[in-house]
C-alpha cells in the first residue's frame, strides 16, 4: 500500500472509500460535570442548519411533537444556508423553538436539555457525556452506515424521517437507563489523551 498504517474515523470508511483501516477511531471530548439541574428545553439540535444534519426533519418532528405533547420546548443552536427556512417554518406553525447563535462550548445549553438531536461523531459523545438520549437523523445511505456502524448504533435511535423522529423523540423523554449508562460508559473513555495514545502507538508500529 501506500501508507504503513491507516486510521480512519469511522467504520463506513472502509465499504465507502475502499480503505484499509489500521485503526478506527470516533472522535472525542472533554468530560465535562453533570450538573443536576431544571431541563429549560426538551430537546436541543446543534450544528449547521444544513441538510445533511437533518434540521429540517428535526424541526418538522418538532411540530408532530406539538401536536400531542404542547408543552414541549426546543432550542437549536446552529447557522446555516437553511437558517431562514426553518425559522419561518417554526414561526408559521407557532412552534416554542428558540433559536441561539453558535457557542463554542455547548456543555450548559446540553445540560439544560432532555433530548439531543444530533448525528455527528462528536456531538453524539458529547450528548453520551451528558446521559443525553440521542435522535440521530440520516438521509443517504452513506449516512446510514455512518451511523449503523458505530459503537452506540444500538443505543442511538437512528431515523430516517420526521414521524420516526418524532417517535423516537417522545419515547426518548423517559429515557432507558440501560441505554443511557451503556453509552455513558463508552464515550467516557474517548479522551484526547486516548487518541494521542492511539496516534504515538501508530509511530512505534
Amino acid at each position: 500500500g501506500l501508507v504503513d498504517y491507516s486510521f480512519c474515523v469511522g467504520q463506513f470508511i472502509e465499504k465507502w472509500y475502499g480503505t484499509k483501516c489500521d485503526n478506527i477511531l470516533w472522535g472525542a471530548a472533554d468530560q465535562v460535570a453533570i450538573k443536576n439541574i431544571k431541563s429549560k428545553w426538551d430537546f436541543i439540535f446543534y450544528g449547521r442548519y444544513e441538510d445533511d444534519t437533518g434540521i429540517e426533519y428535526y424541526v418538522k418532528a418538532f411540530k408532530k411533537i406539538s401536536a400531542v405533547r404542547p408543552e414541549s420546548k426546543m432550542i437549536a443552536v446552529g447557522w446555516g444556508s437553511l437558517e431562514e427556512r426553518i425559522k419561518k417554518y417554526s414561526r408559521e406553525n407557532n412552534l416554542s423553538i428558540e433559536f441561539h447563535k453558535p457557542v463554542r462550548d455547548i456543555s450548559s445549553l446540553l445540560s439544560q436539555s432532555r433530548v439531543a438531536f444530533v448525528s455527528g461523531y462528536l456531538s453524539i459523545i458529547e450528548s453520551a457525556l451528558q446521559k443525553k438520549p440521542i435522535v440521530s437523523y440520516w438521509n443517504t445511505p452513506i449516512k446510514r452506515d455512518y451511523l449503523a456502524t458505530h459503537p452506540l448504533a444500538e443505543y442511538l435511535n437512528i431515523s430516517k424521517s420526521s414521524d420516526q423522529i418524532a417517535k423516537y423523540a417522545l419515547a426518548s423523554l423517559s429515557p432507558n437507563s440501560f441505554h443511557i449508562n451503556k453509552s455513558f460508559e463508552w464515550a467516557k473513555k474517548q479522551t484526547w489523551d486516548y487518541i494521542a495514545d492511539q496516534y504515538e502507538k501508530a509511530y512505534q508500529w
